[in-house]
């Protein structure tokens, strides 16, 4: 994984913090934008960990390049700012998980596995921040199955993205393999093409495929 902070002493701490770990290599830290694209192409990470606000922009632009160059790598985005817009932002970046600078070393940690995983992760009072503007802000509109052909169970397993659960809950409440939910999972990303759990429960809103009052946190 790369670490992208234009904090140095900070980007040092946490990768010193997580090289610890036995199955996290912290490949470099980097303190831009442009530094960190470059090591983008250079070291093609599984997993990037995105300060949002950097001296040359945003980790956002480092998220939307990656879904290019590397449509594999994950980012985990770490953030100073509770404002949801910015939360918004970072999954439409594609953005796997959004925590605040404030979450301890094994949240970090457990974070940057799951985005490894798949898996998408956000503070509960964030989800709760999130769904609710996006309740808000949804236009009423026909269900646009149509056009995206999602099947019966396809629209299931969304629905069961958008109250937060992950691959392992939804396994259990379908009763089906973990294995068949990732492929659901990712039958459902592209067909709303989007790269994140995060971004298809927005994007299932504001298409009208869920009912607005229907997303839970």
């Amino acid at each position: 994984m790369l670490v992208v902070d234009d904090h140095q002493v900070f980007a040092d701490a946490i990768a010193t913090a997580l090289s610890l770990e036995p199955d996290i290599e912290v490949l470099s830290t980097e303190g831009t934008v442009a530094a960190a694209l470059a090591a983008l192409q250079r070291s093609r990470p599984d997993v990037l960990l995105l300060d949002y606000e950097l001296p040359d922009g945003h980790g956002t632009a480092i998220c939307r390049q990656a879904r290019v160059d590397l449509p594999e790598c994950h980012a985990v985005m770490l953030t100073q700012f509770d404002e949801v817009s910015i939360l918004v932002e970072s999954i439409d970046a594609g953005a796997s998980a959004c925590l605040p600078k404030t979450s301890s070393l094994a949240d970090v940690a457990n974070a940057v596995r799951a985005a490894h995983e798949g898996e998408s992760l956000l503070p509960a009072s964030a989800l709760q921040s999130l769904l609710g503007e996006l309740r808000r802000d949804a236009e009423p509109a026909e269900p646009a199955t149509t056009d995206l052909d999602l099947t019966p169970r396809e629209r299931e397993v969304l629905q069961l993205i958008a109250e937060g659960h992950t691959n392992s809950t939804i396994a259990e409440r379908l009763v089906i393999s973990p294995h068949t939910v990732r492929t659901h999972v990712q039958h459902v990303l592209q067909k709303l093409g989007v790269h994140s759990k995060l971004a298809a429960a927005a994007a299932a809103l504001r298409l009208g495929l869920l009912p607005p009052g229907d997303a839970q946190t």
